[in-house]
């Protein structure tokens, strides 16, 4: 009886230690991070243009003109007049 239960000590005992290095050995398993596939990002933004004055205040005036035609209800015109204005000065932060 005292003999079963020491082989069954030791079998369990050395079973853990057998099966790491049989996992090591054929299956080429490695313990640490797994791979992982590097993520696709956005493309880098280009360096913006610098607009020159007569931009800048053609874009003032498209803005006041959206504003206007916000304020008598024409969203559409109001819309397309910031989107010009914002593409002509794109380095106004109140126009961004």
């Amino acid at each position: 009886m005292m003999r079963s239960r020491l082989a069954i000590l030791a079998v369990l005992a050395v079973s853990p230690v057998a099966v790491l290095a049989q996992g090591t050995a054929h299956d080429g398993l490695k313990i640490g991070n797994p791979v992982v596939a590097s993520r696709p990002g956005c493309a880098p933004v280009p360096a913006g243009r610098t607009p020159t004055d007569a931009q800048r205040r053609q874009a003032r005036d498209l803005v006041q003109r959206g504003q206007q035609a916000a304020l008598l209800g024409d969203s559409a015109l109001a819309r397309e007049q910031l989107r010009q204005a914002a593409a002509l000065d794109p380095a106004d932060p109140d126009l961004a």
